[in-house]
């Protein structure tokens, strides 16, 4: 390949004249967007129970309209692609350069500090805010919504431990169809939730970073605020029901047994024990793991695989008003991204040099619907869940599907969980959602899968033997994420809508739920 050295000067030049030109085209497309709605007003949508500091400033999310960082490309300074966290090994930077230039810029123009940040699902920042700075950024032209920060909780009821021998089954056989992976396959599992720990059992955890800060591997600068694992084992037992070993005569067997899991911690100490099902866990730091699982994928994902993403929490309100409605879409979506890497040393490289076009496949998504025993979650202003559109109606092929649960006879679970909810967790009525937007419905009561028994917040260095049964949404959402894997893996399929499409096209049919929407249940 023939390369052109320009000169200094030349360089610059060009690159001024190119920023120029971005900045023109954002001004032009912000001006058609706004036409007709002159003074137009970003909305903003309040939480029921805002994250409050101690000066009185609510925690909102301040969402960006899509190519508003384009005209920071001048400030975005050149940086390498790869730092080494606390294990020696790679990882690419986490945050686009010129989006972080972007809120760099907000901070100082309108007084606040970032407490984290989105850059690749959308350029988003979340911060305490007052009143007053809340409605100048309304007022802000680039600015495409604020949100309060929401609280989450996990789906899930542990009521039994047990440390039985052999491969305990749930319902007394193996879990659904249970697979086993082919070797040489990369293809994983982001297991979005409290952190999976160590069990002789789950065998196949290719990594674990903690994105609660927002940003790519939080515990790498602060593993005592933001530990890979936490003492909640709600995510190992998760990670277990989709990848545990088979035929190890330990623990139980994964639907998709040895599949790979990336653990992706969403928890911090400050502020509240990691242990319960909510205190600092939040809706941001589920939209600060989608965008981790975008930079992922994109960056280390041989052949451009899809890779999958469980979450098995609500409410991550992913519904069609929330910032995490736009991440989970963007997540999705297949593209091809032109990436800032600099030039290291290099003053007069041009920004053709500097930039780098990467394929990115999509992420298929699983989503929990929720224990609240609710068609409410289907509608109304605060679903609990993912809604495509506003009419609550799950959408056929668009990569992202809500899972509810069923019992042994395959009836949905419409009356409590078999569970004893042990303290510092809550539940009210506790059953499945149902509804028009759960897509399909997986095996959810009392169901067996590895443990951690943590009894304190903790990092790595202990691994577990035991095995607990759980009910909730939450183990249902697995079920369904394992099978996603199988099949792209065995159809080598290439986009998350046609790996709904497959899930979709083998599904078998239970009957009604108590809003006479139809069960169709995951098997394969």
């Amino acid at each position: 390949m023939n390369v052109i050295v320009l000169s200094h000067t030349t360089a610059a030049t060009l690159h001024r004249r190119y920023a120029s030109i971005v900045k023109r085209a954002l001004l032009l497309a912000l001006t058609f967007v706004l036409a007709g709605t002159a003074f137009a007003v970003a909305p903003y949508a309040p939480a029921d129970q805002p994250f409050v500091d101690a000066e009185g400033r609510t925690r909102v999310v301040i969402d960006f309209l899509p190519g508003s960082e384009r005209s920071y490309l001048d400030a975005a300074q050149p940086r390498p692609r790869t730092r080494e966290n606390d294990d020696g090994r790679k990882i690419e930077f986490f945050h686009r350069p010129q989006a972080a230039a972007l809120v760099a810029d907000y901070e100082r123009r309108y007084g606040f500090e970032k407490q984290g940040m989105t850059s690749w699902t959308g350029v988003s920042v979340t911060a305490y805010l007052t009143p007053e700075q809340i409605e100048r950024l309304q007022q802000d032209e680039a600015v495409r919504k604020v949100s309060d920060d929401t609280r989450v909780e996990f789906s899930a009821f542990p009521f039994s431990d047990s440390t039985s021998g052999g491969e305990t089954t749930s319902w007394g056989h193996p879990a659904v169809a249970g697979k086993t992976k082919s070797s040489g396959i990369a293809r994983k599992i982001y297991i979005m939730d409290t952190g999976v720990a160590d069990n002789d059992d789950l065998l196949s955890v290719a990594d674990r970073v903690n994105v609660a800060c927002g940003a790519g591997n939080c515990h790498t600068s602060s593993p005592s605020t933001y530990p890979t694992v936490g003492c909640y084992a709600h995510s190992t037992h998760v990670a277990g029901i989709a990848s545990a070993a088979a035929g190890n005569s330990k623990g139980t067997k994964g639907v998709y047994a040895g599949v790979d899991i990336v653990s992706v911690a969403v928890l911090s100490r400050s502020g509240g024990s990691m242990c319960g099902d909510t205190g600092t866990v939040s809706s941001t730091a589920f939209g600060y793991a989608l965008d981790y699982a975008y930079m992922d994928t994109l960056y280390n994902n041989p052949g451009t695989l899809v890779n999958i993403a469980n979450i098995s929490a609500n409410p991550v309100a992913m519904y069609y008003h929330d910032p995490n409605w736009y991440k989970a879409q963007t997540l999705v979506t297949p593209d091809v991204v032109t990436v800032y890497v600099g030039c290291g040393i290099h003053p007069d490289c041009t920004y053709e040099e500097s930039h780098v076009e990467y394929t990115y496949p999509g992420v298929f998504i699983v989503q929990s619907a929720g224990n609240h025993n609710s068609f409410s979650t289907c509608t109304g202003s605060n679903p609990r869940h993912y809604m495509p559109a506003a009419s609550g109606a799950a959408d056929a092929y668009d990569g992202i599907m809500v899972v509810g649960a069923v019992d042994n006879t395959g009836a949905t679970v419409d009356s409590d969980f078999s569970a004893t909810v042990p303290p510092g967790l809550t539940a009210t009525t506790p059953a499945s959602n149902y509804g028009n937007c759960v897509d399909i419905w997986a095996p959810g009561d009392a169901i067996y899968a590895v443990w951690g028994n943590l009894s304190g917040d903790t990092v790595l260095g202990t691994t577990y033997s035991s095995v607990a049964s759980i009910s909730g949404t939450s183990m249902s959402a697995p079920h369904v994420a394992a099978a996603a894997a199988y099949y792209a893996d065995v159809y080598s399929l290439t986009s998350p809508s046609a790996i709904e499409q497959a899930i979709r096209g083998a599904w078998a049919t239970l009957g009604s739920d108590r809003n006479s929407a139809t069960v169709h249940f995951v098997q394969f």
